[in-house]
């Protein structure tokens, strides 16, 4: 936690009310932007319910974590790790039937 903080805190140092009542940063062009939005938007969701919501990715060779509030899903995307994941699920299924019985 003790790092976290220290990166949120660098992170809350640049963050400004801007003119249209949103927050935003007052460097916009500084490398370090990335670094601020990930500590502040990480510690928003570690501090709230969602964090209970947040899954791991079931493919294989993936890891990402995503948010499933209504805990459905099993992959970080349909159309990604889902599609790779469904395809070789069929292919399986296709090798398995064309087998013969001795061989299986």
């Amino acid at each position: 936690m003790d790092k976290i903080n220290a990166h949120l805190r660098a992170a809350m140092s640049h963050l400004r009310l801007t003119v249209d009542l949103a927050w935003g940063w007052d460097d916009q062009s500084s490398p370090d932007l990335v670094l601020w939005t990930i500590a502040r938007q990480g510690a928003e969701l570690l501090a709230s319910p969602d964090l209970r919501s947040v899954s791991i990715c079931q493919a294989d060779n993936c890891g990402w974590l995503f948010l499933d509030r209504r805990h459905l899903r099993r992959w970080c995307t349909k159309e990604g790790c889902g599609n790779r994941a469904k395809a070789a699920r069929h292919y399986q299924r296709v090798k398995a039937r064309r087998m013969s019985p001795s061989q299986r």
